[in-house]
C-alpha cells in the first residue's frame, strides 16, 4: 500500500550553508580583534593575570630594594635633599622630575650615584618629544621617563627603551636595574605591581630632612624621588591598571624597577605564535561546537575554559606568561555563537516546517474557513440545496452603509428573475418579512414566470437585529407537505445561515482591524508563529484521533508489523481475536502468527514472510476462530512513501495483516446450500409421487371417478412444488444474510444447541437438565437466525431462573401443516399475572430485570410470521409456545 505523504519543501540555501561552520570559525579571531580596539581582552587579561599571581607559590617575604620618596612640600629644596640623601649611602637616587637652578648642579657634582628622568611629552597623537633641561644639569646623567599609555598601551606594561629620532634612549626602570646596559630595541615588560609579600616603602621627604629614618633601611637600596602634583592635577597622577584600582606614577615606576631589578616580568608570547594558535583553538571548538548538542557544547566550553586557567597558572610558575584571556574570550565567541546560529537555523527550520506543515493540514485536511471564504455564499447555496427540494431560490445580500440589497447567487434560475426592482428592505415585501421575523407567503410573484403550481416565500436573514440579507425561493404546492413544519425548517435554516453570515461580517472587520502600526509596536513577534504551531498541532492530534477512531471502529481487524518482526499499529478487533486464540503479537513475529493461525510449519511460515517482503506478494486463507466466526485473513506489504524513503533503508514499511470477517458469507453459503439441499430432497419425494399418480392414472384397472381424484392431487402438487420452487428461487437470489430481509429458512437445530451452550453455566448453578423431545428430521423455519438465537437464549433464562433447583426443562418439537411447533415448560416457582401481561404487552415500561431481555425479542416471531403464547402458574411453572412457519 502505498502512502503519499507531505515532505518540506527543500532548502533554498543548503549550498550556501556548506561553508558557513567555517566562516564562522574564521570570523570569531576576527571579532576577537575587534574587542582589543575597546580593551576588553587587555583588562581581562591584567584580571586573571593578578588572580593567578596570587595563586602561586608564597616566596619568602624580604624588604625591597626600592624605596620611594614623596616630596609633598613645595618648601623643601630638592638640593637640600639631595645632600640628605646621600648620608644614608644609597646605591641609586633618581629623581622623577628634573629639580631647577645651579644650587642642585652643585650639590649634584658629576652625579654618579644619581640619575635623572626626563618625561615624555606628547607633542600631538603620533610624536613625542622629550622634556627640556637646564643647562646648569645637562652634564647629570638622565633616562627617558616614560608609562605605555603614552605609546596607546596598557599601563600593566613598561618599555626598556625609546626611539626618538631614529635613536633609542633607555628608559629609566631598564637604566635602574642594568646601569651601563644598553638597549638595542627597546622590549615591552609586564610591571609586577606589590603583593605576594612584597611592599613597596614610600617615605615623605620630610622624614629625610628630620633624619627620622634609620640609616641601614635606606643603605645601599635605589631611591626614587618624586614630587607630589597640586590638587588639581593629582587626577592626571594616577594610571588605571584595573576596575577600582589605579596607582600613581611614583608607584608605577617603582613597581617597574623592582620587576626588572628581581627579573620578575615574564616572557610573553609573541604574536606570531598567538594568532595561529587562536585559530587552531576555534578551528578546534568550531568542530566540536557544531557536532555537540547545546547541553553537551555547554560543558565542553566550561572545560575549555578551565584548561586556559590551568595553563596560564603553569606557565606563570615557569616564567611564561600565555595568552589566556584571549583563549577564554575565543572560547566564549565561539560557544555563543554557534549557539545562536543553531538557535537561528532551528528557528528557521522550525518555522519554515510549522508554515509547510500547517499548509499542508490546512489545505489537505481541513476545508477553507466560512468566515474566510470568498465563496461563502455559494457554501450556503449548496447547503439549502442537499437540505430542501426547493425547485429555484434566490440569496440577496445587504449592501454595507444602505439599506438595499443586491442578488449574488442563484439556484435553477437566474438573478434576474425578481420582479421586484427596488431592493429596498424598507419597503414591501422585506418590510413585511421583517415583521413577521420569518417566512412570509408571498401573495404577488416575487420571482418572474410563476407558474400555477408554484408557492413563493421571503425568509429575511436576521441575527442579533441586524439585517443581513433576504432568501426568496419557489417550491411546488406538493413538496411543502405539512405547512407548518415547512415554515418552522425555514425559520430555522435562516436563523442558522444569518448566525453564520453575521459571525463572518465581524471576524472580516477584526481582520481589517489589524494594521501596520499595530504590528510594527507588537515587541512578541512570535507570537503569530506560536499561534500556528498550536492550531497545527490541534489539527494534527484531531487528524489523527480521527484515523484512530476509524481504525479502532471499522469491522476489519487490522495489524501492521515493521521490518523487524515488531508491532506498529494493532486496532481493538484484531486485539480481541488475538485475545481469543491466547495469542500475544507484541511478544511474536509474523512468522509466529502464521504457525499459529494458519498451521504453517516453521519454515512454511518464513518462507511466507519473505515472499511478502521480498518478492511483493500477496497472501489470503480462511481462518475458523472461536464463537463459530470465520475470517479471511489477508497479508500484503506495506510499501514506503517517496518521502519516507529517503530516512528508511527499506522500500517497505512493513506486513499489513487484516482479518475481514465472513461469517456472514461464510453462514449465507451454508445457507443456499441447505436450501438446494432441501428443496432437491422435496422435489425428488414429489416428483416421485407424481410418477406414481402418473401410472394410477393411466391405468386401466383404476375407475374413472378415482382418476379425476388423483389428477387433482397431481395438479396441487404441481403447484405446492412450483411455489416452493419460486421461493426458493428468492432466497437463493439473495445476497445478504439477516440483513435487509426479516427472515431466511435456517436450520432450527443448530441454533437451538447453540442457545443451550450459551446458557450453560446458568443451567449448570441451578443444577437444571433440559430433557429434548423431536423429530428426526425437521424442515427449515423461516426466521433471522441471530435473532431467533437471541430469543431462545433469552426465553430460555427466564425459565431457567423460574424454574426450581435440580428440575427439568422441558423443550417438545414438532412439525404439522408446515409449521414447527415448539413448546417449552418448566417446573417452577411461576410468573406474577401482571409481570407476564407486561411481557407480552408492547408497553415500554418495563422495570424489572427478569424477562425485559424476552419482552423485546417476543416482537421478532410477528415480523417472521409465527405466534407465541406465554403462560404461568404460580407455584407449578411457565410454558411458552412457540409457531414458525417452515421452508419445504
Amino acid at each position: 500500500m502505498a502512502i503519499d505523504t507531505h515532505s518540506s519543501r527543500p532548502e533554498p540555501a543548503a549550498d550556501h550553508d556548506r561553508f558557513s561552520g567555517l566562516l564562522v570559525i574564521l570570523g570569531s579571531p576576527l571579532f576577537l580583534v575587534a574587542l582589543h580596539f575597546f580593551a576588553l581582552p587587555a583588562a581581562l587579561d591584567g584580571f586573571l593575570f593578578d588572580r593567578i599571581s596570587r595563586l602561586l607559590p608564597k616566596p619568602p617575604i624580604a624588604a625591597s630594594p626600592v624605596v620611594s620618596i614623596t616630596v609633598d612640600d613645595h618648601r623643601i629644596d630638592p638640593a637640600v635633599l639631595l645632600a640628605a640623601l646621600r648620608d644614608y649611602d644609597p646605591r641609586t637616587i633618581a629623581f622623577l622630575f628634573l629639580p631647577e637652578g645651579e644650587a642642585f648642579a652643585d650639590v649634584a657634582g658629576e652625579g654618579r650615584d644619581l640619575i635623572l628622568g626626563r618625561a615624555l611629552m606628547p607633542l600631538s597623537s603620533r610624536e613625542l618629544a622629550l622634556q627640556s633641561i637646564d643647562e646648569a644639569l645637562a652634564h647629570l646623567p638622565w633616562a627617558v621617563l616614560g608609562h605605555a599609555e603614552l605609546l596607546g598601551d596598557s599601563p600593566r606594561f613598561q618599555w626598556t627603551g625609546y626611539r626618538l629620532d631614529e635613536r633609542v634612549y633607555p628608559g629609566l626602570e631598564h637604566h635602574l636595574a642594568h646601569p651601563g646596559e644598553a638597549v638595542e630595541k627597546p622590549r615591552r615588560f609586564r610591571v609586577r605591581f606589590a603583593g605576594d609579600g612584597r611592599s613597596l616603602p614610600n617615605l615623605p621627604a620630610s622624614d629625610i630632612m628630620d633624619g627620622a629614618v634609620p640609616t641601614d633601611f635606606l643603605s645601599d637600596k635605589i631611591l626614587l624621588v618624586a614630587r607630589t602634583p597640586p590638587p588639581e592635577q593629582r587626577a592626571f597622577d594616577r594610571l588605571r591598571i584595573a576596575r577600582g584600582h589605579a596607582v600613581t606614577r611614583a608607584r608605577y615606576h617603582a613597581s617597574a624597577v623592582e620587576t626588572l631589578l628581581l627579573d620578575r616580568a615574564p616572557v610573553e608570547t609573541p604574536v606570531f605564535i598567538v594568532w595561529p594558535c587562536l585559530l587552531l583553538y576555534a578551528l578546534a571548538l568550531g568542530v566540536l561546537f557544531q557536532r555537540l548538542q547545546i547541553t553537551t557544547a555547554f560543558r565542553v566550553a566550561l572545560v575549555f575554559l578551565a584548561i586556559p586557567l590551568l595553563l596560564g597558572w603553569v606557565g606563570l610558575l615557569l616564567g611564561y606568561w600565555l595568552f589566556v584571556a584571549d583563549l577564554i574570550l575565543l572560547d566564549l565567541i565561539l560557544f555563543l555563537v554557534m549557539v545562536f546560529r543553531k538557535n537561528l537555523v532551528l528557528a528557521g527550520t522550525l518555522n519554515r516546517q510549522i508554515v509547510d506543515t500547517s499548509s499542508f493540514m490546512q489545505s489537505r485536511y481541513m476545508p477553507k474557513s466560512f468566515y474566510a471564504s470568498e465563496q461563502h455564499w455559494s457554501q450556503v447555496a449548496n447547503m439549502v440545496k442537499q437540505m430542501l427540494h426547493i425547485r429555484r431560490t434566490i440569496f440577496l445580500d445587504r449592501v454595507i452603509g444602505d439599506h438595499r440589497c443586491r442578488e449574488v447567487i442563484s439556484l435553477n434560475c437566474s438573478l434576474d428573475d425578481i420582479y421586484e426592482m427596488r431592493r429596498d428592505y424598507e419597503r414591501t415585501p422585506y418590510t413585511y418579512a421583517l415583521e413577521a421575523n420569518g417566512p412570509i407567503r408571498l401573495e404577488r410573484s416575487y420571482l418572474r414566470d410563476q407558474p400555477e403550481n408554484e408557492a413563493q416565500f421571503l425568509i429575511p436573514l436576521v441575527f442579533a437585529g441586524e439585517v443581513n440579507g433576504f432568501w426568496a425561493l419557489g417550491i411546488e404546492e406538493e413538496n411543502i407537505g405539512d405547512l407548518a413544519i415547512f415554515e418552522s425548517t425555514l425559520r430555522e435554516t435562516a436563523v442558522e445561515i444569518a448566525e453564520m453570515l453575521y459571525h463572518r461580517r465581524r471576524y472580516l472587520q477584526s481582520v481589517q482591524a489589524k494594521g501596520l502600526i499595530p504590528a510594527l509596536l507588537t515587541f512578541n513577534i512570535d507570537r503569530e508563529m506560536e499561534q500556528l504551531l498550536r492550531e497545527s498541532t490541534a489539527l494534527m492530534e484531531r487528524h489523527l484521533v480521527r484515523l484512530e477512531s476509524i481504525l479502532q471502529g471499522q469491522n476489519t481487524a487490522v495489524l501492521i508489523y515493521d521490518m523487524f518482526g515488531q508491532v506498529l499499529m494493532i486496532n481493538e478487533g484484531m486485539a480481541k481475536a488475538l485475545r481469543d486464540i491466547e495469542f500475544a503479537p507484541y511478544d511474536n513475529t509474523l512468522a509466529d502468527l502464521l504457525q499459529r493461525v494458519g498451521g504453517y510449519a516453521d519454515v512454511q511460515a518464513k518462507r511466507l514472510v519473505l515472499d511478502i517482503l521480498r518478492h511483493d506478494q500477496e497472501f489470503s486463507f480462511p481462518l475458523d476462530l472461536a464463537n463459530q466466526r470465520t475470517v479471511l485473513l489477508v497479508l500484503r506489504p506495506l510499501r514506503t512513501g517517496r518521502s519516507e524513503l529517503e530516512a528508511s533503508p527499506f522500500s517497505k514499511l512493513g506486513v499489513l495483516c487484516e482479518m475481514v470477517d465472513i461469517t456472514d458469507l461464510r453462514r449465507l453459503s451454508d445457507m443456499k446450500e441447505k436450501i438446494i439441499r432441501q428443496t432437491t430432497m422435496v422435489l425428488r419425494n414429489d416428483i416421485m409421487g407424481l410418477s406414481m399418480a402418473h401410472d394410477l392414472i393411466t391405468s386401466e384397472t383404476v375407475p374413472r371417478a378415482d382418476k379425476l381424484e388423483m389428477m387433482e392431487i397431481a395438479k396441487e402438487k404441481m403447484r405446492s412444488l412450483t411455489s416452493l420452487l419460486e421461493e426458493g428461487k428468492g432466497y437463493l437470489t439473495s445476497s445478504v444474510y439477516d440483513r435487509g430481509t426479516p427472515y431466511f429458512p435456517v436450520e432450527f437445530g443448530p441454533i437451538l444447541e447453540h442457545a443451550l451452550e450459551e446458557s450453560e453455566s446458568l443451567r449448570q448453578g441451578r443444577a437444571l437438565t433440559v430433557e429434548l423431545r423431536k423429530p428426526e428430521l425437521m424442515n427449515f423455519v423461516l426466521a433471522s437466525p441471530n435473532q431467533l438465537k437471541e430469543l431462545l437464549i433469552a426465553l430460555l433464562d427466564v425459565l431457567m431462573n423460574d424454574a426450581e433447583k435440580n428440575t427439568t426443562i422441558g423443550v417438545d418439537i414438532t412439525e404439522e401443516d408446515r409449521q414447527l411447533n415448539l413448546y417449552f415448560r418448566n417446573r417452577g416457582y411461576g410468573i406474577p399475572e401482571k409481570q407476564l401481561a407486561k411481557i407480552l404487552s408492547d408497553e415500554p415500561d418495563f422495570d424489572l430485570p427478569l424477562g425485559l431481555a424476552l419482552k423485546k425479542r417476543l416482537k421478532y416471531i410477528e415480523s417472521w410470521g409465527g405466534t407465541v403464547s406465554l403462560a404461568s402458574t404460580i407455584g407449578k411453572g411457565t410454558t411458552c409456545s412457540i409457531k414458525l412457519r417452515t421452508f419445504g
